[in-house]
């Protein structure tokens, strides 16, 4: 008796025991609703926007959203100021938009940015239609508590950058 109350015991605990939570991959998620913006990685696993936000709470972020048509000049101002800014409560989010995947993995191959991503809905999603993004390069600027401070903030090469990221470090 006493051996068959601890089995059940064993398999009660067992069986309660929460299983590691997978990440999800681009085909296994809903993607119809344009609501939110249907981000992946180089590894094809499934965020939104509003999950890497949660991913870097406390961290200030500074979302790039760029394209093949984005200048290597604009690229290596983003690829100095992650350099820069290494060592701080702030990350970089690169988001690509171009709607095919090979500029996407192309960049993959030749970036020394971290966190990037491509926007597979980007010309369908609220998100885009909202904020009016018409040029790319676009910047946006979000506190360390997740909250957007400007949709269409300043270029990493725009000197008052560094003024505004060193108060946002600060507070």
């Amino acid at each position: 008796m006493k051996n068959s109350l601890i089995l059940v015991f064993l398999f009660i605990l067992l069986s309660c025991k929460e299983e590691s939570k997978q990440p999800l991959r681009f085909a296994d998620v809903d993607t119809s609703s344009n609501e939110i913006i249907h981000l992946t990685d180089g590894e094809d696993i499934y965020y939104s926007m509003e999950d890497l936000l949660a991913m870097h709470e406390g961290k200030v972020v500074y979302v790039h959203f760029w394209n093949s048509f984005t200048s290597k000049d604009k690229m290596r101002s983003v690829e100095l100021l992650e350099k820069k800014y290494a060592d701080k409560d702030f990350v970089i989010l690169n988001i690509g938009t171009d709607t095919a995947m090979m500029p996407f993995e192309m960049h993959l191959e030749i970036t020394t940015l971290e966190n990037n991503y491509l926007a597979r809905n980007f010309e369908q999603a609220a998100f885009f239609k909202e904020r009016e993004f018409y040029v790319i390069p676009r910047y946006m600027l979000y506190d360390k508590q997740g909250n957007l401070l400007d949709d269409n903030a300043m270029s990493p090469d725009n000197p008052d950058l560094d003024t505004t990221l060193q108060t946002l470090l600060d507070q």
